[in-house]
């Protein structure tokens, strides 16, 4: 029973490091090596559970694939060891459920398709394989070749943190088809084998399997780059929103210029009218105040970087930080809008953070510069800082690390800088 144990505990570690693989990018969490100790140790001691209860059933260990109670029990086995692929993902990496679930089925259909070729080689060899290579040992080497091949050719153009907008009804039901079509057809065709079904049936019902865990892999990814697609989408609808908002606020404060103005005629003509009295000085405050309002909205030439300059802008205005902007938004047009808008608004929601650590509000200030230079798109902000220590948001660096550029934080006696370089051959692939 110990080796039926061992086997139990192969498969889990088949599944998942095919489910590692899918996982790749995300962080991993402290004692990581202890971590997947313990989740081998857990998934050994379930083997031999599992066997034990098998046995307890009547059914001899011999006939594992040859009844249907036993064929039953051993979907149910393989169904237990997908979804226990899961939490053993979130315990090792700081991922959420749906990127979780996604790599633990993606994984168990890559490592079902491995198996399944190994099954293939095993029948069409026959004889010809030696005895050393037959079972586990052939199985994990065709794993192998299958989790290299599928990580050049697929795995790693997979974006992790865009999973998180994968819709969750549609991942749960990839669940109940891989345990029905991928872990049950494995399965059915297991006992064919066992039962000696004819060479000629075997092969091409071997080959439709593997072509259903191909298929099984696809259509998740092409799930989660949809919902990457969605997410964008939805950024990009808030996006034109706020810039009607920002329409808006400009037509209300050239209105509003436009009454004062009007007023202000009516002022002057009203104190010509009276030599002794003097013009309202706060009346032209007030107008001069609407003017610098209006002044705040930022034209680049990019709508999603006019839209958040505008935006932080007012709210630089409202915090008593001074911002200065020279951008050419033409250098970052073939960014998405998304990650223009997101990019943006971290670094300056950063920096106006940083600008209200200084003490004197006459001293906070932001400048922000976007230009091309040397056929890469160059952005620097500066700003001024208190005492405080400050690092730049993980975020800014992993959106620039998407068009193969590089950022860097730098902090001076009273000023904090961030450098950023995208190289436009890189921006416009992307």
């Amino acid at each position: 029973m110990m080796w039926l144990a061992a086997s139990g505990a192969l498969l889990f570690a088949e599944v998942f490091v095919a489910a590692v693989l899918f996982i790749h990018g995300l962080p991993h969490r402290d004692h990581l090596a202890m971590r997947i100790g313990c989740v081998l140790a857990v998934c050994i001691a379930f083997s031999a559970f599992m066997i034990a209860a098998y046995e307890w059933l009547g059914t001899p260990l011999d006939g594992y694939f040859t009844s249907g109670i036993a064929s039953t029990w051993v979907i149910a086995n393989c169904a237990i060891i997908l979804l226990a692929t899961i939490p053993c993902l979130l315990l090792c990496f700081r991922a959420t459920a749906r990127p979780a679930v996604f790599c633990a089925v993606c994984g168990y259909a890559l490592q079902n398709f491995g198996s399944g070729l190994g099954e293939l080689v095993t029948v069409l060899a026959g004889a010809a394989l030696p005895a050393w290579l037959r079972g586990a040992p052939l199985t994990a080497g065709c794993c192998t070749v299958t989790y290299v091949c599928f990580y050049l050719l697929l795995i790693r153009r997979i974006n992790p943190e865009g999973l998180e907008a994968e819709d969750g009804r549609a991942l749960v039901a990839m669940v109940f088809v891989t345990v029905f079509a991928v872990i049950g057809f494995d399965v059915v065709l297991k006992s064919a084998e066992v039962v000696g079904l004819p060479l000629t049936t075997y092969v091409p019902l071997r080959l439709i399997h593997g072509l259903v865990c191909v298929s099984v892999l696809v259509v998740n990814v092409e799930l989660a780059v949809n919902g990457r697609l969605a997410s964008e989408k939805a950024a990009t609808e808030r996006i034109l929103a706020e810039r009607e908002r920002q329409y808006a606020v400009s037509r209300e404060n050239i209105s509003a210029i436009n009454a004062r103005v009007h007023e202000i005629r009516h002022e002057v003509l009203r104190t010509l009218s009276e030599a002794d009295s003097p013009i309202d000085r706060d009346l032209l405050a007030d107008v001069a105040h609407e003017v610098s309002i209006y002044d705040s909205t930022v034209r680049t030439g990019n709508d999603a970087l006019d839209t958040i300059l505008t935006e932080k802008s007012l709210l630089c205005g409202r915090q008593g930080i001074t911002l200065t902007c020279i951008a050419d938004g033409s250098v970052l047009g073939l960014m998405s809008s998304a990650d223009i808008y997101a990019l943006f608004g971290t670094m300056l929601d950063h920096g106006i953070e940083v600008a209200r650590g200084v003490d004197d509000p006459e001293g906070r200030s932001i400048s922000l510069v976007v230009r091309r230079h040397a056929g890469a798109a160059c952005i620097h902000m500066e700003c001024t800082r208190g005492d405080m220590v400050d690092e730049a948001p993980v975020s800014v660096a992993r959106n620039i690390s998407r068009y193969k550029g590089t950022a860097s934080w730098s902090t001076d006696e009273g000023t904090a800088s961030l450098d950023a370089l995208i190289p436009m051959a890189d921006v416009e692939s992307s």
